[in-house]
């Protein structure tokens, strides 16, 4: 079953990356914080050896002193709860994460850009993807994603970029007819 460890993530972001806006130290230092416009992607995890076909949202994260380093990625997803008594109230798990660069599960995405936001934008889809509530029962991550990510073009909040629903939809239908994907879903090429 998968979990995630909330507590766990909290404290793996704060310490490996710089957060959006000001912040202040324990010890009363402030914060290094990045402002400045980011990309933020879709990505298509794939990896066929452990049977993984997972989509989530990233930007990159940068080191908390300098915030000139690329650290690793922010990671932003939604699974189903496989827990059979909590999905009744809760069907879906939402995460917010730090992968390090060199990570195993970095070495088999494939980012799709979906425009380069500020701070404040990035703090925005954040937002949209924690208040998310499902629109249909027994989703996935991809429809969890995609239904959120076109919400944010119907708001207008991912205005002046290369995003449409065409885009979205062109990216879904790529991927879901792939061998790969029918391998993962049936355990051979059924051709």
């Amino acid at each position: 079953m998968l979990t995630f460890n909330e507590e766990r993530d909290k404290a793996m972001m704060s310490f490996c990356a710089a957060p959006e806006s000001p912040n202040i130290w324990p010890d009363g230092r402030p914060v290094a914080y990045v402002n400045r416009d980011l990309p933020v992607s879709l990505v298509i995890h794939r990896d066929v050896n452990r049977q993984i076909l997972h989509y989530c949202v990233v930007w990159p994260a940068y080191d908390t002193e300098t915030t000139q380093v690329h650290k690793g990625y922010k990671v932003i997803e939604i699974r189903q709860n496989n827990d059979e008594k909590a999905a009744i109230t809760n069907p879906y798990l939402f995460r917010f994460s730090f992968r390090p660069n060199g990570s195993q599960s970095i070495q088999h995405w494939t980012l799709y850009e979906l425009g380069h936001y500020n701070a404040g934008a990035r703090m925005g889809i954040l937002t949209a993807f924690q208040s998310w509530e499902p629109k249909r029962p027994f989703g996935n991550c991809i429809t969890c994603i995609f239904n959120v990510l076109e919400y944010l073009v119907d708001i207008g909040a991912l205005n002046d970029t290369i995003v449409t629903k065409a885009r979205l939809q062109s990216i879904l239908s790529s991927v879901t007819t792939t061998r790969y994907t029918r391998e993962l879903h049936y355990g051979r090429d059924p051709r």
